[in-house]
């Protein structure tokens, strides 16, 4: 076609990396020739390097499908950056073509939409590829392990599906991050400090990154640290991680928001609640079109009830939690403002019976009863609430009623409280119900377990036979194992070995016991330990310790005496008033020269007698009454 340049000849005398005038370039040839394609082409590329994905999904839709059909990676990048997951997924199903990079979308998009298995599977598919560039297996096994981490978060999978590393995988700081998350996903914290303290080094010991680069993928580790420190109590090394973290570094309204959580979470002893609730809702204000996953979300919006109900704003976080079905402990504490004891349980009682299907409220006031000794209240209380549920027409109660968690809670009562039969009987009751659909929900696979091992504990082998059906039940929805092997065989039925996992596939008992000396355990005996953990039937508190004595406070020198001699014993009367002590000696009064006379000569005195000082003061107050008469008497005579 005349007027119609290749591309190589539309960016000669173009600088590489001016993105600009290379745009400048394509428009200008396709105002002359609206069809070239190559200029087309052109355009698209130098858009998505400008990040105009916007200007990108509108060039896309202004030339018609012939243009998607030529170029469908970059029409699907271009609705993938601007959060159109579903039309990023349609084009890429619609396109014929299979190349590594419609491979690596596909994952990507079902990625971001939360659709772990699907991305696990197109992963998959990858390893099946042959002639990979390494840049391309590098991104694959870095995806992979990410995908991994995300499926054993969502736990929407087995733990062994995905992507376990390979060795040297853990030298890129990319795949050291990803399998730490998958390490806090399992709960392995100690693990996952150690790979992220390695991710860490790695990024900023990296020679391919520039200094920007290593600022933008050091800020996620550093965050995913923070968490870890803070989940293990370390909370000196998550203030000095946090305080690292530069929210304006951070190009992701998300990160920033976690990030954000995270040091809130590392200051918690120190920071004022009403500057973190400030803090924490004029970012969510700005990034309310960032991008979280769902768990994500979840654990933000608990954040923020948190924060405002240390900062006593209990109407809003009423308002939000009442959205939430998980969000009733944020209920509890708004109700009664921060409060426990016996009238904040009353009060949530009364709030549990106009709310009679929140199960967070619920597990709240049972809480509470077990942190007040009160193990038979929360018995009770999750006694009616069973009852309620079972009692409802509606099937999904009826589900809940059944749940692991709220079945768990109430056999763990049980158990403290020694009540096995009423435990079993618990158990029993949630096998039937779900030993019929076992195909719509795996969750109840744990629940089935415990009660056929409940069951085959029975005395005179009563619950074997209904252990044997569930285990059946087990074993026909997931396949046999070596589990549901050795449940049938304490049930008492003999497993076939066709599948390779009957009997003999179990060890032997001469195995298992190869290496115990029965003689020396025979001969060390028994052991026994004294139970010093009381149970929860009392209600009654535990008897306070005697506390060990003090010893006496230092006084300082300045306090002391001048005189005073550590070695002399002090007078144990100094703090009687002067009167009141032994040693006291009243001054008497003075004699006058007439009356000096008149003491009896030759008598003795008192000092040579040893008389006491009061003995004294009685002679002296009768010779004075003496006086005092004889003077009267004159007196009277002399009138």
């Amino acid at each position: 076609m005349a007027g119609v340049k290749s591309p190589g000849a539309l960016l000669d005398g173009l600088p590489p990396h001016d993105h600009e005038a290379t745009l400048q370039a394509a428009q200008a040839a396709l105002k002359t020739n609206p069809k070239d394609v190559g200029a087309q082409l052109i355009t698209i590329v130098a858009l998505l390097k400008l990040d105009r994905f916007d200007d990108v999904v509108k060039f896309f839709e202004s030339k018609g499908p012939h243009l998607k059909q030529r170029a469908p990676l970059e029409y699907a990048y271009a609705l993938y950056k601007t959060s159109a997951l579903e039309d990023a997924a349609r084009a890429l199903a619609e396109s014929s073509v299979r190349t590594a990079g419609i491979l690596h979308m596909q994952a990507q998009v079902a990625y971001r939409k939360e659709d772990f298995a699907q991305a696990a599977r197109v992963y998959a598919s990858f390893s099946e590829r042959q002639g990979l560039e390494h840049d391309q297996e590098s991104d694959f096994r870095v995806n992979q392990s990410a995908v991994r981490a995300q499926i054993l978060w969502s736990d929407v999978l087995n733990d062994e599906m995905g992507y376990e590393p390979q060795r040297g995988d853990l030298d890129q700081f990319e795949i050291a991050f990803n399998v730490a998350c998958a390490y806090i996903a399992r709960g392995d914290l100690p693990a996952a400090e150690f790979l992220l303290a390695k991710a860490r080094d790695l990024c900023l010991s990296s020679e391919d990154l520039s200094e920007e680069e290593k600022k933008a993928e050091v800020s996620p580790i550093a965050i995913q640290l923070t968490c870890v420190q803070c989940r293990q109590e370390k909370y000196e090394e998550a203030a000095t991680t946090a305080s690292a973290i530069r929210l304006v570094d951070i190009g992701d309204a998300a990160t920033r928001r976690v990030a954000l959580a995270n040091q809130i979470a590392a200051r918690e002893s120190v920071i004022n609640p009403y500057r973190a609730q400030q803090a924490f809702r004029s970012l969510s204000r700005d990034d309310q079109d960032s991008l979280t996953f769902t768990y994500q979300e979840a654990a933000l919006s608990r954040s923020m009830m948190a924060i405002e109900t240390q900062a006593h704003k209990f109407s809003h976080a009423v308002k939000t939690a009442s959205e939430k079905p998980w969000a009733g402990v944020y209920v509890a504490a708004a109700h009664v403002q921060n409060q426990h004891g016996e009238l904040a349980i009353a009060e949530l009682l009364a709030l549990l019976k106009r709310r009679k299907a929140d199960v967070g409220l619920l597990m709240t006031v049972i809480q509470l009863c077990i942190l007040d000794g009160q193990a038979q209240a929360a018995t009770e209380v999750l006694q009616r609430f069973m009852k309620q549920l079972e009692q409802s027409t509606n099937a999904s109660d009826k589900d809940v009623r059944f749940s692991n968690g709220l079945v768990s809670l109430l056999v763990s009562l049980y158990a403290g409280q020694n009540r096995t039969e009423q435990a079993r009987r618990e158990l029993e009751k949630a096998a039937q119900h779900w030993r019929q659909r076992i195909k719509e929900t795996r969750a109840s696979l744990p629940l089935l377990r415990a009660a056929a091992a409940a069951q085959l504990e029975k005395p005179f082998s009563d619950g074997e036979d209904f252990a044997r059906q569930i285990i059946e039940a087990v074993n026909d929805n997931e396949g046999r194992s070596m589990a549901t092997t050795a449940g049938l065989l304490a049930a008492g039925v003999q497993p076939s070995d066709k599948s390779g996992t009957g009997e003999s596939t179990l060890q032997s008992i001469e195995a298992l016991t190869l290496n115990i000396n029965a003689e020396a355990l025979d001969a060390a005996g028994v052991a026994t330990v004294e139970k010093t953990v009381p149970t929860l039937t009392s209600s009654k508190r535990p008897a306070q310790v005697q506390a060990k004595p003090r010893k006496a406070p230092q006084i300082r020198k300045s306090r002391m005496p001048k005189d005073y001699d550590p070695s002399k014993t002090p007078d144990p009367e100094r703090w009687l008033p002067l009167h009141e002590r032994s040693t006291w000696r009243p001054k008497g009064k003075k004699k006058n020269k007439s009356s000096q006379g008149m003491a009896m000569q030759g008598g003795i005195s008192n000092q040579d007698t040893g008389a006491s000082a009061p003995q004294q003061q009685s002679n002296g107050q009768q010779k004075a009454t003496a006086n005092s008469k004889s003077k009267k008497k004159k007196g009277k005579s002399g009138r």
